[in-house]
């Protein structure tokens, strides 16, 4: 089943499992990483700062123009860019 909220963001539900990228994620929200995308260079960064399939992140704050984003994981906290935010697909908690 999808649903379409106002800003147009498709959302699936599996459940009670919310599929999205890591940038629409809200403020305080959690979610669990369930793929990393990207290629080479770039997937290999993400990947070596800990996000990883089946980790748990809970978004911190957007800055003031929503990029960058500050996320906490593995008991430290982050700043990604949304672009990469976007390749990181995880399952709202």
């Amino acid at each position: 089943m999808t649903r379409k909220d106002e800003s147009d963001i498709i959302f699936i539900f599996w459940g009670d499992i919310c599929t999205m990228t890591l940038d629409e994620v809200h403020v305080n929200q959690s979610a669990v990483i369930t793929k990393v995308g990207g290629e080479g260079v770039l997937r290999g960064r993400l990947l070596d700062m800990g996000l990883i399939p089946k980790t748990a992140v809970t978004v911190i704050k957007y800055a003031p123009m929503g990029d960058p984003i500050e996320i906490r994981l593995r008991g430290y906290e982050l700043t990604i860019r949304k672009d990469d935010a976007k390749m990181i697909e995880v399952n709202a908690l």
